[in-house]
């Protein structure tokens, strides 16, 4: 059915379908590096909400999106490196 849909295959909807793979893409490599390696990480798209209510409440505030957008990447470091302790660490299961 979306097949026959002609605002599926609009030039601006398969950009943004484009856009979306490719961030996809790069978090499924990392999952696949913990798939490998006997572990089930799901903390993955918690990170990535966590990243984007990040910059989205800073530039809510006003704050420009080359800043947010760096609050971003920290945030997710920071809650990437938290997690990576706690497994590490503490013999948490990677889930």
């Amino acid at each position: 059915m979306w097949l026959r849909s002609p605002a599926f295959r609009s030039p601006e909807n398969l950009a943004q379908v484009g856009q979306e793979a490719g961030l996809i893409g790069i978090m499924a490599c990392g999952e696949a590096l913990v798939i490998l390696t006997g572990g089930i990480d799901l903390s993955v798209g918690a990170t990535l909400a966590l990243s984007a209510c990040a910059a989205g409440s800073r530039m809510m505030a006003g704050m420009a999106w080359p800043l947010a957008g760096l609050l971003a990447l920290l945030s997710g470091a920071a809650a990437g490196w938290l997690n990576g302790v706690l497994i590490t660490f503490r013999r948490l299961p990677p889930i």
